[in-house]
């Protein structure tokens, strides 16, 4: 009963960008950092360091949320 309500790690990966120490310097509210993830494309979702699920983004009341639309097969070491 008591692993019920271990707490586990889970992110979401939104995507990559490399950027310069210059534009990192530079970076002020409201710039906007362009990311390798095209938009339509569902995001991978890590539980510990391991790819389990596919996601879309989208909105729960007034929270960002993640809408599970596939579950990865093989679950393994992926990164």
């Amino acid at each position: 009963k008591k692993i019920e309500f271990a707490q586990v790690p889970l992110k979401v990966l939104l995507g990559k960008t490399q950027i310069t120490i210059q534009e990192l310097l530079n970076l002020e509210p409201g710039d906007v950092i362009l990311l390798d993830q095209e938009i339509k494309i569902p995001l991978n979702v890590y539980v510990g360091r391991f790819k389990k699920f596919m996601g879309i983004p989208g909105l729960k009341g007034n929270r960002m949320a993640v809408q599970i639309t596939q579950i990865v097969s093989d679950g393994g070491d992926e990164k």
